[in-house]
């Protein structure tokens, strides 16, 4: 028989970037300092273009402001079921910040996408590394009384890590990811607990060409 193909060892990321992303929090809050349910499990290198261009090429849409002119079309496209590629996302904060970026991809309807949250948090070698909360909408109500809406998340967010990073390679626009351990994390418990195996997903962003088609619609484009 013939020797079987080698299989490439995983990249490894520096001790000091590694060293640094298990000190940052892990935690994200609502703007009323209530917990969030993202946490952080994903981070880039790269500049903040390259961050724009990768998502863009991998197929995901920047998400627009939250207005209440977005926010009235998100309410329209929720009413009828349509989709909305880039709806605004709820605002949460990470070290008492707003997300520098946020990117989503839709499938078929408001109701149900996959979206991060991104930071820059810090430099490494002059590099800025930037840290983001994966996670994946699976339903959505609109709460009447608070006027806003409220999305469902699977709890098994390792999968929307995978997602981010599976899209960013695929595009060519990311060596294969990296990965942190962070064995100590502590997450709450019940039922709508999070399932995760607490790593961190570090993705080395390289230059890609984004989507700028105007002929072609469905292609995202920068909000």
């Amino acid at each position: 028989t013939g020797a079987e193909a080698a299989v490439p060892p995983a990249p490894e990321v520096t001790p000091e970037l590694a060293d640094w992303i298990r000190q940052e929090p892990l935690a994200t809050e609502r703007t009323d300092g209530r917990p969030a349910p993202d946490i952080i499990n994903v981070a880039f290198l790269g500049s903040e273009q390259d961050l724009q261009d990768a998502f863009s090429a991998a197929g995901w849409y920047r998400a627009d402001p939250a207005t209440i002119r977005n926010y009235s079309r998100m309410f329209g496209a929720f009413n009828s079921m349509r989709e909305y590629a880039s709806a605004p996302v709820s605002t949460l904060l990470y070290q008492d910040a707003i997300p520098a970026l946020v990117f989503e991809k839709s499938l078929n309807n408001v109701a149900k996408r996959h979206h991060v949250r991104i930071w820059q948090t810090g430099w490494i070698d002059g590099e800025p590394v930037w840290l983001g909360a994966a996670t994946h909408d699976t339903g959505i109500g609109f709460n009447f009384r608070g006027a806003n809406f409220t999305h469902k998340i699977d709890k098994h967010i390792d999968l929307e890590r995978a997602k981010v990073a599976t899209d960013l390679v695929f595009a060519g626009c990311s060596e294969a990811p990296a990965r942190v351990e962070r064995p100590n994390i502590v997450l709450s418990s019940g039922k709508n607990a999070l399932i995760t195996d607490g790593a961190v997903a570090v993705l080395d962003l390289q230059g890609c060409t984004p989507v700028t088609s105007a002929d072609d619609s469905s292609a995202p484009l920068p909000s």
